[in-house]
This record gives structure tokens, sequence and C-alpha cells, in this order.
């Protein structure tokens, strides 16, 4: 006889939801990547900046740091405090289209991909980071247009950063959610976020913490 069905059902998805690691600015225009993916027993400080300048000839100035990163993955709040603190290296550039050309260009050493992100501005009059998790996507007309419907929703009232559509991976069954890293609009509380009157929407905000 077969074994009895699962009472309790979940749905592994076809692609993890995101959790970037978000970094507050210290330079205009600016990316910013950990350390610890160049060996230093290859590199020494004078080779590191050579090889960053043939990476970023149109960086204009580079600034050490030392982050504690948090762990907005964890569930557990006591979990998401700051770890260890690990040295990064921060690029900035003279406008953000000059940024997003150097951000855009794959930066591959010894057969390695570098991971390199952007930074957010906090002098753009940025407010504070969210993850949104988004229910009752499937009660929305049109299922081809589900993403841009939620996408313009979230963006009408701040900025999305990334949205993610919910697939289940066995038989790519769309689950109703979804979920988005949004920013919003400076000194807004939670209470006051617009996308709240949506008709048929259904949210949980959660803050999402940016290194500095």
């Amino acid at each position: 006889m077969p074994p009895p069905p699962n009472q309790d059902l979940t749905l592994p998805l076809t692609t993890e939801c995101p959790y970037p690691d978000l970094y507050w600015a210290e330079r205009p225009y600016s990316i910013i990547m950990e350390v610890s993916q160049f060996d230093p027993t290859k590199f020494d400080s004078s080779c590191l900046l050579a090889l960053l300048r043939d990476q970023y000839p149109q960086g204009i100035s580079m600034n050490r740091r030392m982050i504690k990163k948090y762990n907005n993955r964890s569930k557990s709040k006591s979990n998401r405090k700051r770890r260890k603190a690990l040295p990064f290296i921060e690029i900035g550039f003279p406008d953000e289209s000059t940024r997003e050309q150097a951000f855009e260009r794959p930066f591959i050493l010894n057969g390695q991909t570098i991971q390199v992100s952007k930074t957010l501005d906090k002098t753009a009059h940025y407010g504070n980071v969210y993850r949104i998790h988004v229910y009752d996507i499937d009660k929305l007309s049109k299922p081809s247009k589900y993403y841009d419907q939620v996408l313009r929703c979230l963006n009408e009232f701040g900025k999305v950063m990334e949205l993610h559509m919910h697939y289940a991976e066995a038989g790519d069954w769309f689950t109703g959610e979804g979920c988005a890293i949004w920013i919003g609009k400076e000194n807004a509380s939670t209470k006051e976020f617009g996308f709240y009157t949506h008709p048929k929407l259904d949210f949980a905000v959660n803050t999402y913490k940016v290194n500095d």
C-alpha cells in the first residue's frame, strides 16, 4: 500500500525568495564587495588595488570599510543581529550611468564570479527598507500580468528593489503569493502605506536591515 498522504503539505518553490545583502553608501554612486572573495595569498594590497583599477577604470574613489552584516534570512530576531565585522571595499563613480555600466560588467577572477552590490544613498531621501509578503495575487485579473500589477501597486507608494512570484517546484503551480524587497517613502510609518487599501491584495510587512 502507498504511504498515507502528508497532511503537512509544503510547497518548495522553483526559486528561493530574495534576501539580498544591502549596504548604505559612504561614497557617491558606489558599489561594494567583500574582501574575503580575494585570496590573500595571491593578492596583496597593491595587487588588489591594481586589479580593481583594471576592472573599474572609471572609478573615482575607493574606501575600505569594516561592516557587521545582518542576517535578514533568519526568522529569529536574535539571530538577525550583526555578526563579526568583515572588511569590504567600496568604489565610487562619477554618476549613476557610469556606476550602472560598472555594475553590469561581470567580475570574473580565476573562474569565480566576484559578488558585487550597489549601495543605497542615504542622501537620496530613501525611507526604510522592508520585506513585503503579498497574498491573494491570483484574485487579480489576467494571470500573465500578475507581476506587472503587483509591481505597479508597490511602486506607487515607494520603490521595489526585487519582486518574486511564488511558483511551486513540483508542477509549476502558482501559490497566489509573492514577496518583495521595497523601500518606503521617507519618514512614512507602516500604518501609512498606501498599498494596504488595495481591494484584492493583502500584505504582511517586516523591516529589512541595511548594513552600514
